[in-house]
């Protein structure tokens, strides 16, 4: 009989339920959070008068507002801070603001007044018709409220605001506009490319061994039990005969608990299955990780819903003094075998 340090099963595998309701109680993760931001608006205090005053005395400007790892992000044609105005008669500034990125970025938002059409570089355009002070009012025609940019997906490489709101000041200034953004905020490609459903497959890795800090073991990219690790072995200790996620259950508040599979590129009709990542590193100088995301989605079919489920394996190296059983008194070498997930609603993500 082979040895084993516990007195066990030899077949672990690791049974996965979720069961999703969408309440503010919901935890974000890093999904949920902007990479990049950074701070404009109006930024020239007083009236409206006093505001075009300035423009009419100024002069457009570029501002760089990051510089950060290679991405440099410009805005273009502002007095400061993303406002830009004139009227009929003081046209120092072009009717357009422009957002330039030296590197494509994804999920653009931003506030915006006083522009009726903004424009990404991806052809995504947006059209408003803001409300406007009324006839007899102190200012007829003057915008009232702003609307909201959301541009997503990746690819974007700048953001045109244009078409401003045109109208006459006390009567005697026609042409009048002044518009602005605020609050921009917008991602990465690399988050956007984890944190939606669109993932694409990949070629589903062969049988390799792993090897790291004592440890050893088969891995295998089953067919419908997910990432399957075999023979895990510590030193000469023989631990486990297979560990897997031989299935999962999925309930939503529209999608009845229904039994799923982790299949690498699966054509059913619900809760499809994909391997997008699949990585083992054998260089970590505290453990040996194996990972794997799947991308589910068709939940229910035809929606724009998807769920992303990881394996991950750890199998810790041996530290002096960690007598982690329960006596206390004799040495160990930690493993954990880890389960996590997150749900998107189209491209937001919410876990519970």
């Amino acid at each position: 009989m082979k040895n084993s340090l516990l007195n066990t099963a030899q077949i672990i595998s690791c049974i996965l339920t979720l069961s999703l309701f969408f309440s503010a109680a919901n935890a974000q993760t890093s999904c949920d959070t902007w990479d990049y931001g950074f701070t404009a608006g109006p930024a020239i205090p007083g009236t409206i008068e006093a505001r075009l005053d300035t423009f009419c005395n100024s002069s457009p400007q570029d501002i760089v507002v990051i510089n950060f790892q290679g991405l440099v992000v410009t805005v273009h044609n502002v007095y400061s801070r993303g406002e830009a105005g004139g009227t009929a008669a003081c046209t120092n500034y072009p009717k357009q603001i422009v957002i330039t990125f030296s590197q494509p970025v994804a999920d653009f938002f931003a506030g915006v007044w006083g522009a009726r059409k903004v424009t990404a570089s991806t052809g995504q355009t947006l059209t408003f018709n803001p409300q406007l002070q009324p006839e007899g009012s102190e200012h007829p025609g003057m915008p009232i409220g702003g609307g909201t940019i959301y541009f997503s997906g990746g690819g974007i490489t700048s953001v045109t605001i244009s078409d401003p709101v045109e109208y006459t000041i006390d009567g005697t200034i026609p042409g009048a506009w002044d518009m602005w953004f605020i609050n921009p905020r917008f991602n990465s490609e690399a988050k956007d490319s984890s944190c939606n459903c669109a993932r694409p497959a990949i070629a589903t890795p062969m049988w390799r061994p792993a090897l790291g800090h004592g440890w050893s073991m088969g891995v295998e990219v089953s067919a419908n039990d997910g990432v399957v690790l075999h023979g895990i072995m510590l030193n000469d200790r023989y631990m486990a005969e297979k560990i897997s996620v031989p299935y999962y259950w999925l309930q939503t508040s529209a999608f009845a608990n229904q039994r799923g599979e982790l299949k690498p590129n699966s054509s059913d009709a619900s809760m499809r299955s994909r391997l997008v990542e699949f990585y083992i590193d054998e260089n970590d100088p505290d453990k040996l990780v194996i990972q794997a995301t799947y991308v589910i989605d068709q939940i229910p079919a035809g929606s724009q819903s998807c769920l992303h489920i990881i394996q991950r394996y750890e199998f810790y190296k041996q530290i002096p003094g960690d007598n982690c059983e329960p006596s206390g008194t004799l040495p160990c070498q930690r493993w954990k075998p880890i389960v996590k997930y997150q749900f998107f609603v189209g491209r937001i993500c919410i876990t519970v």
